[in-house]
């Protein structure tokens, strides 16, 4: 019984920390255009991350929370405990 009530213990205090750490709408946009400036050096320098910015949709999920381009619903990022994880490819001639 004890190392029930342990774990669930445990569980709560990971979930709670999760929820307060869940990146929000502008850590997913800032890692974003981040990495779409290294993949298009150009166009992150014409203003193209601005532009980027502005078509990112966030979806929260209370203990993480994903990025998406709006356009085409198609996930890129992935954030939880803080941190934000670009996995798609945002450059352009691709």
């Amino acid at each position: 019984m004890k190392a029930l009530r342990r774990r669930l213990i445990f569980l709560l205090i990971a979930a709670v920390t999760l929820f307060i750490t869940n990146p929000d709408l502008k850590s997913h946009q800032d890692k974003i255009v981040e990495k779409f400036k290294e993949e298009n050096p150009l166009s992150g320098k014409l203003g193209g991350g601005e532009l980027v910015k502005e078509i990112i949709a966030y979806d929260n999920y209370y203990v993480c929370s994903i990025g998406k381009i709006s356009v085409t619903d198609k996930p890129i990022s992935l954030g939880f405990a803080g941190f934000v994880f670009v996995f798609a490819s945002l450059d352009l001639l691709k």
